[in-house]
């Protein structure tokens, strides 16, 4: 799995359908589409805890892809400015483009000013938050991991592993300690086993697309059964309410490994030169620009009942409401790929002239 400085379209496809279940995450949360504690599910609930399953272990496949790649390079202060600069743009664009089509309101509080004009100290967008200190660490890690034995790192690895995933994922309380993969703990442990898989990709006995997707497949399919399995304890007995969430948070020890295994499926893809792979190279380093459009605070909790307002409502056959729901992640996606492609564009005009004014 030899890499070079042209993208690999393989990831680039891998990134796609990463962005794509992670939009379906936002929709289904948003559409009511899940099984919740004391409540009786129907067909809806079902299917949706169903793609739920599948689709929450792609997002640390983001943080796997920067990993992997990065393990040799060193912190670039111009690209990780280039990221922010890409944050600051959207935190603050979408918002005025809202309020001036009436879509926001004003802002209220200093709170709420701060979560603009400081995203990531705010947490606007968590994800950018915890990707950000671990860029920050990444030299860190890579010239440690460089200096250690491979007995030494897995060490690591181990210690890591046991205290964020797999002592939450037996014990049926929350932790006060666990920040269920939502923060930068979380993403030190899976950028350390990108760096090992890297090293020594052997150890994951994982050497074909084949196996990967069958792993992959296997993990989910536990995810799913333990949330079926706790929420029939919780209706049966009012316990397990808060175990109900469990496997579908980040770090949950089967979704972490549906992570891995899904990365190392799609690593044994070749994908041969020609448009499907281009179009993967053009559409893939987007999708960050999609996720920070559609998760935008203004945004995240309104574009499903937005879209719903134009067929009056969402539909209540399951058929056409994973239908419909397929059709608006689409949209959305496209629209905001188009909007992320111009701000490229501008970007990239932008540096030429800071560049040209410096000669």
């Amino acid at each position: 799995m030899s890499t070079g400085h042209k993208r690999r379209a393989n990831f680039e496809f891998l990134r796609l359908y990463a962005i794509l279940t992670i939009m379906v995450l936002h929709y289904q949360s948003s559409a009511g589409a899940l099984v919740q504690a004391g409540e009786k599910a129907g067909a809806i609930q079902y299917i949706g805890q169903l793609l739920e399953s599948f689709c929450i272990p792609t997002l640390a496949t983001f943080v796997l892809i920067t990993g992997y790649f990065n393990k040799d390079k060193k912190l670039e202060a111009k690209k990780l400015l280039g990221v922010l600069a890409q944050v600051w743009f959207y935190s603050v664009g979408v918002h005025l483009v809202l309020r001036l089509t009436g879509a926001a309101g004003p802002v209220s509080s200093v709170w709420d000013l701060a979560m603009y004009f400081l995203p990531v100290m705010s947490v606007h967008y968590w994800y950018v938050t915890a990707f950000v200190v671990m860029e920050i660490l990444a030299p860190v890690i890579n010239t440690a991991a460089a200096h250690m034995k491979k007995e030494e790192m897995r060490t690591v690895l181990i210690g890591l592993f046991v205290y964020i995933s797999l002592i939450k994922s037996v014990v049926p309380i929350h932790l006060t300690a666990d920040g269920e993969g939502y923060e930068f703990g979380f993403f030190i442990l899976v950028y350390l086993i990108a760096v090992y898989m890297r090293q020594y990709g052997e150890d994951f006995h994982i050497d074909s697309a084949k196996k990967g997707f069958a792993v992959y497949a296997l993990c989910c399919a536990v995810i799913y059964a333990v949330t079926l399995a706790a929420h029939a304890v919780n209706l049966r007995t009012g316990s397990f309410s808060y175990f109900i969430s469990v496997p579908i948070h980040l770090n949950f020890v089967f979704t972490l490994a549906a992570s891995v295994a899904l990365f190392r499926a799609f690593s044994y893809i070749n994908i041969k030169e020609g448009r499907a792979a281009d179009m993967a190279r053009l559409l893939g380093p987007l999708t960050f620009g999609v996720y920070l459009i559609h998760c935008h605070v203004d945004v995240m909790p309104k574009w499903v009942s937005w879209f719903a307002s134009l067929i009056g409502g969402l539909p209540e056959n399951p058929i056409l409401f994973f239908l419909w729901m397929a059709v608006v992640i689409l949209i959305v996606f496209a629209v905001g790929a188009c909007v992320d492609l111009l701000r490229k564009r501008l970007f990239n005009l932008a540096a030429t002239v800071v560049d040209g004014n410096k000669k």
